[in-house]
Order: structure tokens, then C-alpha cells, then sequence
């Protein structure tokens, strides 16, 4: 799941969303352009991906998103369209409740905001004019000078305070002589003193930088260490800026001490942005509405031929994981020219099952039957006792199925009509394997003779395992065996309004309308259409079926189950051409549902 505030989360679950997508494009002869949402026709986005098949869990798939949408851009032509990567962004208006009361600490570069100053002095940013020591300085300059400062959200401001610093000069210490003091090694003994003077004897403060929606003014004291207050009137004020306007500046060497703004930050106008695919036009086709494209993610690459003549794999094979890992997909982002790279930290790699073994790549069997670079990486991720897959960056990560929750959902969030929960859960007893010299591995875990529906997995002949000794290898399938162990799948199928937010192989928590809270829903397969997130999952293979190979058949990531109809209540409305959306949309606390078989 991508990592969003609890503000999002609120959003996801509110009665109105509104959101809409964008794209940043690299055509292929290296022009950028950006399309905005009025560039996308309405209802033409569609994004598809899955890790698992269409009937059951397997590990060591390797499946290929696929995205596709109608630009409409009159400036480009269909040819250019080819060989472009598109980077689309998902953007969400989050929840426009309650205020969230701030204690900005503007002293530091990552405050609330951002602060500019005129008249800077080089090397000093303009926050430090905040540091309350004194120790450094705002360099105003003379005549006028201004601060400005952006919050990223609206904000309701209740009050100000601005404290002014005195300017500080050094004084060398007069003898009873009317001589100058000095120490042995007849260096002057200075004194700091401090002047009358502060940064400035007048201060105001807007809301605008063209200075028309005056919060109030007022004037420092002539000497000393001084503030002054302001209270919008009213009692507050929504802006997203402040502007302190200093008309009578003392020029160097003073500065003020604090600015304290008692603020709650409203977030009703901020939006959160969530990366949601890198894609390579494959094809681009001419529609009444403008190119219709046909894009794949960064899998595509993998679709290289293996050739073990050219580049042979034993160059890659290495006693780290992560290392091989990180030299392989290099290699094939390279040779493809799609550029991608391995995801998962050293640490994250380290984590997997079978992640820090350090004779698993090692070595690799001569009998490997592989066609193309995604053969490789599928039984690498089997081996790592997981799946494959570009993730919302563009690179390619390796993921274990979990048993923790990474999100709750509950039944009033999601679309009732179409939704089926099963009524079993299901879980993993035995690892099968083949090995080279034909001997067969079959490694229970503790699940074996539990009652439940247990399923066995079969990694047939995986050429990362089949070459090991029978000892090393019963090491590595018992991994995974013992690893998959307390993983258990229930198959499901919801749709919720539009929010690209989870990833494949999460487990969500549901609840409510037919779920069972203490199930494990695990997604396997997504759809998001702009409007809708489809997602479903899946349970273990049956005992008996073999997952070697591992990879789809073709581009396409198969068939998609559609839902038709929805139980809401005018819930959309969208200008032409646009992805924004808002609209009241109706979730019945009562409801009928009737089918608890697996979808």
C-alpha cells in the first residue's frame, strides 16, 4: 500500500471525493510534455495489472500491466506517440473536516511553509532571521523589506506576534587613560553593545502579495527588544500565505528574533498526489476522440529473448541475492532500453524468504529451459518464495505474501452490488520441487493435518533450486514452506471508489457486507478505470498443479472480471474531457447480498 495520511485515509472513506490524474510524457525523441486532465478523454483510462492467475496463489509469477487511454492532443502526431513513456499521477483531495491545531517551528528549512525574504544576504537562508539567539542575522538592507511566507495548505490564522531584534555592534574598552583596553598578547578587549535601532520601526501584514487584504499594522518600540500582535479581525483569517511588509528597514545587522503564528491548518483545499504506473506506448492508434494508446509497464523489458550465447547468466550469479538481483535487472533494463532497476533495498531483499541466502544464486542448473529474460526473473521470485512486479515507480520489486493488514476496510466504503466473499479460508501445508538428478522434494509445514484447506504449491524444476545438493535444497524449499505457513488466502471481489492506492499482494482487513473481519483478503488482480479500484484475490493452487514458468502468455494480463451496475446515486458528475470528479456518493447502511461463493 502506498503510504498516504490518516487525512487520505479519511478521504477515501468520506461521502464526497473528488480527484483527477495527470501524465508527464517523454516522447522518444527526448521532448517532455506534460498532460493535464483535460488532455485525457473522459473514461478512456484504464489500468489492469495482477500477480496471481485467474483461479489460484502461485508464487513466482511475473505478470505485465497494462494501461490505456485516448489522448486528446492535436500537437502530436500518432508516430511520435510510439516508444513515449508516460508517467501518470493520481491526485486526491483529501479530508476537508476537522481543523488540526499547529505549532509551526519556523527556525528550522522544513517548517510548515515556505519562507522567502528580500534583501537576503548570501549564505544566511531566510529562516535563519527566526533564530531566537540572535546569533545570526536578517540583512534587510536599506529602505524596504519583505517576507513571504507560502503554507501548502489553507490555513486559519488566529494570531501574530513578530519580535523585534535590536541591532548589536562591538566597542572597544576604554582605559581610566582614555586609552583602549588590551589583552597580553595586546589584541583590543572589545564589548558587544546594542543599539536602539531594530529591523524596522513599521510592520504590516497581508494576506496578498499586491497588498490589498490588509490583517493589520503597527510599529515596533524605538529601542530594545520589542513585538507587536496582531488578531485578524474577526478572530481569524483563511489564507495560504502571509506577507510582512517592513516600508522603513535599519539595514544591516538586525534582524527579528520570533514570529509566532497560532494557526490550525485546513485542509480542505490540499491535495495529495500518489504515483500510479511508468508506461511504454506500444501502440497508438487514431479515434473519433483523438490517439488511442496502448502501454505496458516496465515488465516490457523482460520480454527480451534470453540468449545464453550473448550474456550468459552465470555473469550475474553471486552469493547476494540482492546483488544478483541488481546486476541482472541492469543488464536487461540496458539491453531492452526501457530503463527500470531492482527496488528493493539490500535490507528489503535481505527480508524475502530465502532473501539472505547466500547460495541461492550461486549456482544455476544447465537444464534451464528459458525463453526470455522474464523466465529468469520468474523463477528467481519462486525461488525467493514470491512474485514479480514493476511497481508504481517503474521498477521491478520482488514481494512475499504477508499475513499483517496493511489497510481496514469496512462495508460502507465499498460498492455492495457484485461484491462476493468466499465462505473458506485457505493456506499453503507443502512445498513441492524437482531436482536435476530426479529426486523429488516435498517439504510440510506445520499447517499439514490441521483440518483446514490446506494446498500444496509446486515449484516443478526451478533452475535456481534443481542444481543444489539435496541438503541445500531441502534448505531453501523449507524456507519457503515455513515462510508461506502462516499466510492464509480467502478469495474476494469489492469495488471501491477510485483510489489507486493499494498494491498487489496487499491484505486488506474487510468487514461487513458479507466479509469476514477475521479472514485474509489478499489482492491478487486490480482494475482502475479513473473512477473505480476493481480488486480481487484469490486462493492457494491445489495440490498437484505446477507453477514452473510462471509467466502470462502474452502482453495482456488476461481477462478482467467487470461488475455492472453500482448501487450509487448520482455519483458522479464530470465536465468533458475531465478526470474531476466530485458527487455525493451513496453507500446504504442496509443492503441484500446473497452469494458466498468464490468469485
Amino acid at each position: 500500500m502506498y503510504g498516504v495520511t490518516e487525512n487520505y485515509l479519511k478521504a477515501m472513506n468520506a461521502a464526497v471525493h473528488q480527484w483527477y490524474v495527470t501524465g508527464a510524457v517523454t516522447l522518444k525523441d527526448g521532448t517532455v510534455i506534460d498532460l493535464t486532465e483535460d488532455d485525457i478523454l473522459q473514461g478512456s483510462l484504464l489500468i489492469q495489472n495482477q500477480c496471481a492467475g485467474d483461479g489460484s496463489i502461485d508464487i513466482g509469477q511475473v505478470y505485465m500491466g497494462e494501461m490505456d487511454m485516448t489522448v486528446i492532443r492535436q500537437d502530436i502526431k500518432k508516430s511520435e506517440w510510439l516508444g513515449a513513456v508516460i508517467k501518470l499521477m493520481f491526485h486526491r483531495r483529501e479530508f476537508d473536516g476537522d481543523f488540526a491545531e499547529i505549532s509551526p517551528d519556523i527556525t528550522a528549512a522544513d517548517s510548515f511553509g515556505t519562507i522567502h525574504a528580500s534583501h537576503e544576504k548570501e549564505g544566511y537562508e531566510a529562516w535563519r532571521a527566526f533564530e531566537s539567539s540572535g546569533s545570526t542575522y536578517w540583512d534587510a538592507g536599506a529602505g524596504s523589506a519583505a517576507l513571504e511566507w507560502n503554507f501548502p495548505c489553507l490555513t486559519r490564522i488566529r494570531h501574530i506576534s513578530l519580535n523585534n531584534l535590536p541591532g548589536t555592534y562591538y566597542q572597544g574598552l576604554e582605559a581610566s587613560d582614555g586609552g583602549t583596553l588590551a589583552d597580553s598578547d595586546g589584541n583590543m578587549l572589545m564589548a558587544v553593545r546594542t543599539s536602539g535601532f531594530d529591523v524596522s520601526k513599521t510592520v504590516s501584514v497581508y494576506t496578498d502579495s499586491v497588498k490589498t487584504k490588509l490583517i493589520g499594522t503597527a510599529d515596533f518600540r524605538d529601542s530594545g527588544y520589542s513585538f507587536v500582535g496582531f488578531t485578524p479581525e474577526g478572530g481569524y483569517i483563511d489564507t495560504y500565505a502571509l506577507y510582512f511588509e517592513f516600508p522603513d528597514s535599519y539595514g544591516d545587522d538586525v534582524g527579528l528574533s520570533g514570529c509566532d503564528v497560532y494557526q490550525e491548518a485546513w485542509n480542505d483545499n490540499f491535495w495529495a498526489d500518489i504515483p500510479i504506473g511508468t508506461w511504454n506506448v506500444d501502440n497508438a492508434e487514431s479515434s473519433e476522440g483523438g490517439v488511442a494508446l496502448t502501454c505496458y509497464d516496465n515488465m516490457l523489458a523482460f520480454e527480451e529473448e534470453y540468449d545464453e550465447d550473448v550474456k550468459s547468466i552465470t555473469a550475474f550469479l553471486d552469493s547476494s541475492p540482492y546483488t544478483f538481483l541488481k546486476n541482472m535487472i541492469g543488464y536487461v533494463s540496458s539491453e531492452s532500453g526501457i530503463t527500470t532497476r531492482f527496488y528493493n533495498s539490500s535490507s528489503a531483499t535481505a527480508a524475502l524468504i530465502n532473501g539472505s541466502s547466500s547460495i541461492l544464486f550461486k549456482t544455476v542448473s544447465d537444464t534451464k529451459d528459458w525463453k526470455t529474460w522474464r523466465d529468469v526473473l520468474s523463477s528467481a521470485a519462486a525461488a525467493l518464495g514470491g512474485f514479480a512486479a514493476a511497481n508504481r515507480y517503474g521498477r521491478i520489486e520482488i514481494r512475499n505474501y504477508r499475513d499483517d493488514p496493511v489497510d481496514a476496510i469496512t462495508a460502507d466504503t465499498f460498492l455492495h452490488e457484485g461484491s462476493t466473499f468466499s465462505d473458506s479460508e485457505k493456506d499453503v501445508r507443502r512445498v513441492n520441487a524437482a531436482l536435476d538428478d530426479s529426486t523429488r522434494l516435498k517439504v510440510k509445514n506445520s499447517n499439514w493435518g490441521t483440518g483446514i484447506k490446506s494446498y500444496t504449491l509446486d515449484l516443478g524444476t526451478n533452475p535456481f533450486i534443481a542444481v543444489k545438493s539435496k541438503e541445500d535444497a531441502t534448505v531453501i524449499v523449507t524456507n519457503i514452506s515455513n515462510g508461506l505457513q502462516p499466510v492464509k488466502f480467502s478469495a474476494f471481489s469489492i469495488e471501491r471508489a477510485a483510489d489507486p492506492v493499494y498494491d498487489l499482494g496487499d491484505r486488506v482487513s474487510i468487514s461487513g457486507g458479507g466479509a469476514k473481519d477475521t479472514f485474509s483478503y489478499h489482492i491478487t488482480k486490480f482494475s482502475f478505470d479513473s473512477h473505480k479500484y476493481h480488486m480481487e484475490g484469490v486462493t492457494p493452487i491445489k495440490l498437484g498443479s505446477s507453477s514452473s514458468g510462471g509467466t502470462s502468455s502474452s502482453k495482456s494480463s488476461g481477462s478482467y472480471l467487470k461488475t455492472n451496475g453500482s448501487n450509487m446515486s448520482k455519483a458522479f458528475t464530470a465536465s468533458p474531457a475531465s478526470f474531476r470528479v466530485g458527487g455525493n456518493i451513496c453507500f446504504p447502511n442496509v443492503y441484500d447480498r446473497t452469494i458466498d461463493t468464490d468469485p
